[in-house]
């Protein structure tokens, strides 16, 4: 749940601007950002399973596509069971992401203590990077045209 401090300040206006205020004050980030945490829960299932199943690169794949559509649906809806979707999908994705490149740079690198620390500052690059590329995309504008 890293980076959820550093994007909320990019995406929350946007998302806040499509829902009710009464919702806001509720404590919207609370509850999208519960939402996150119980995809990102279900994933360490999944990534459990899943490679003895379909194998490892089939589950990395598979898995890491949430990131996709739900940033996609993120972006473009303003539904709230899409945004909960959207949410979910994004911490399915992050944790087992997390999950599978832990086993992999475990799995493979010589000396594990640097490998996990490249690991981890990579990670850190891309949290610091992200609300900075999507505050870029912002400025390019909707993609959907509002109704």
């Amino acid at each position: 749940m890293e980076q959820m401090p550093l994007r909320k300040k990019v995406m929350k206006p946007d998302i806040c601007s499509r829902l009710s205020r009464e919702f806001i004050k509720g404590g919207a980030s609370c509850f999208f950002k519960s939402i996150m945490s119980i995809g990102n829960l279900m994933a360490g299932f999944a990534t459990g399973v899943l490679p003895a199943k379909i194998g490892l690169k089939a589950t990395i794949i598979t898995l890491s596509a949430g990131y996709e559509l739900g940033y996609l649906w993120l972006g473009i809806s303003g539904w709230m069971s899409i945004l909960v979707l959207s949410f979910l999908l994004i911490g399915f994705a992050k944790g087992s992401v997390i999950n599978m490149c832990t086993i992999l740079v475990s799995n493979h690198s010589e000396n594990r203590a640097k490998g996990m620390n490249i690991m981890h500052s990579c990670y850190a690059l891309g949290a610091l990077i992200c609300p900075f590329v999507i505050a870029g995309a912002g400025l390019i504008g909707p993609v959907v045209p509002s109704s």
